[in-house]
């Protein structure tokens, strides 16, 4: 998985800009304000934070971290730069980061571990001598070497700078201290925090302890295949490889979809479900992830068993694409794979191979106008993308970065009754990005429909066909977190 994330990351690291002369004898005129989150993985809580300034100054008031390791201070302006420390609390920690403008500042083993390397030692005793104090440019080349370094053994390293990225406690920043304390506590080697800064001071890379929540690493190279469509791969001591037939359900907003392999009976299959099938997502790691609804889920159905999976927050999986063209996709892929009655078992040498007409781009959106209203948020969306799925009962209906799925399982006519109806409940997966999948059934969709949810008669929504264009109205339609209500309308395809 080598630099995987490297080109993302290297995007976002620390700037660190100039800084510009002070005078000890002026009194300041004005403040400038500092901010961050203090965290070993852990917040480091109730703990106090000082600054060394260029100029001798410290903080103009008591600055102290609270529950979740948040602080905020004000230094004189003209002070920059500051060496900033967290010292005490909960737990216990001495840690330092290293200000050069006002704004975001975290203080974490990363950012202490980037100036001890700048600077060869462990002691700090250089903040006492400006003249000493890390050059601008440097620093940011060391950082963004040590984060390189750990990306190389397993970490995850988002996008942004371990300084001044704004992170909470449980976010990707968090994750990565969560993985460096955890490699720390496994081994054998490097007792604590301490003793990993003193074998990397002297910037010798190869001392990082391998993070043990590293994802796994796709080896296959589709020889099963034999140059056939389709996927396979080795469970529990045997390759599986399926080649009677593929199947890619894509959705156009943004690439993604689900690819299918069907094996040699109905009810054997390989399948990956939210692959973001991009051209530039060749080479990048797709994984399971904590947010089901963006993360890849990779399943292994064998002829009379049950299903084999791995989906997001329950086990590990990695997808990385070798191949991307109008005609289809190659992709190799390695999970962790179990079902609910059995043990656990790795898939590494898994490929996919599907050949078919589908062109990969990102579309762009056609006019329209939606409103969204969930409590007291209401949200107008000037920019709508409706794409026909299936034909007129099934709409996948895109809002700038956020989707919302209308669905329609069946209909329902008077001459008839039948009903066509899911189980499946509309949801929100934040409070900030609607995101609604919905599904039921509509009563003459073609013309216009009622539209019912699960398998009950409750009107929930209405939804009307016209000269192209459809609407689609609902108000308190109930969800898992509450009522919502969508007035939506797509300009014919």
């Amino acid at each position: 998985m080598k630099n995987l994330y490297l080109a993302s990351m290297l995007t976002g690291v620390l700037v660190i800009s100039g800084c510009g002369d002070s005078d000890d004898t002026t009194p300041p005129s004005s403040t400038s304000s500092l901010s961050g989150t203090a965290a070993v993985g852990q917040a480091i809580a109730n703990a106090a934070v000082t600054a060394q300034c260029q100029n001798g100054s410290d903080f103009v008031a008591t600055v102290t971290t609270d529950a979740n390791g948040a602080w905020s201070g004000e230094v004189s302006s003209g002070s920059f730069p500051c060496v900033i420390t967290v010292s005490g609390g909960t737990p216990a920690v001495t840690l330092r980061s290293y200000a050069n403008a006002a704004g975001t500042l975290n203080i974490t083993p990363l950012t202490d571990l980037a100036l001890i390397i700048q600077q060869a030692t462990l002691d700090f005793s250089w903040a006492d001598n400006t003249s000493l104090w890390p050059d601008a440019t440097q620093l940011t080349a060391t950082t963004n070497s040590l984060l390189a370094a750990l990306s190389d053994n397993g970490y995850i390293i988002p996008a942004g700078s371990p300084f001044s990225t704004p992170f909470v406690i449980g976010d990707d920043w968090d994750i990565v201290l969560d993985d460096i304390k955890a490699a720390i506590d496994s081994s054998t080697s490097i007792d604590d925090y301490e003793a990993l800064a003193t074998l990397l001071k002297d910037g010798n890379y190869s001392n990082i302890p391998t993070s043990p929540n590293a994802p796994l690493v796709p080896e296959g190279d589709g020889a099963a295949l034999a140059e056939n469509a389709g996927a396979t791969g080795t469970f529990n001591g045997e390759t599986y490889t399926f080649t009677e037939s593929t199947s890619w359900v894509e959705n156009p907003l943004n690439n993604s979809g689900g690819f299918m392999a069907n094996g040699p009976t109905p009810d054997s299959f390989w399948k990956v479900d939210r692959l973001l099938r991009k051209q530039d997502m060749v080479g990048k790691a797709q994984y399971c992830g904590s947010d089901p609804a963006s993360s890849i889920s990779i399943g292994l159905q064998l002829p009379a068993s049950s299903l084999y999976y791995a989906n997001p927050m329950v086990s590990a999986c990695t997808l990385v694409l070798t191949e991307v063209s109008t005609k289809g996709f190659k992709a190799k892929f390695a999970a962790t794979l179990h079902s609910t009655d059995t043990d656990y078992n790795t898939v590494i040498d898994g490929y996919i191979v599907y050949t078919g007409e589908s062109d990969p781009v990102d579309p762009e959106p056609s006019t329209g106008q939606a409103i969204l209203t969930k409590g007291a948020l209401t949200t107008t969306f000037d920019q709508v993308s409706c794409y026909e799925q299936s034909g007129p009962d099934k709409v996948v209906v895109g809002l700038g970065q956020s989707e919302v799925f209308f669905e329609f399982a069946g209909s329902r006519t008077p001459e008839s009754g039948a009903q066509y109806a899911s189980t499946s409940a509309p949801h929100f997966v934040t409070d900030t990005a609607f995101r609604v999948y919905i599904k039921g059934y509509i009563y003459e969709y073609k013309a216009s429909g009622l539209f019912y949810s699960g398998n009950t008669d409750d009107l929930v929504a209405t939804f009307t066909f016209s000269n192209g264009s459809r609407n689609f109205k609902g108000v308190n339609v109930p969800t898992s977190v509450g009522p919502i209500s969508f007035d939506l309308t797509c300009p014919p395809l």
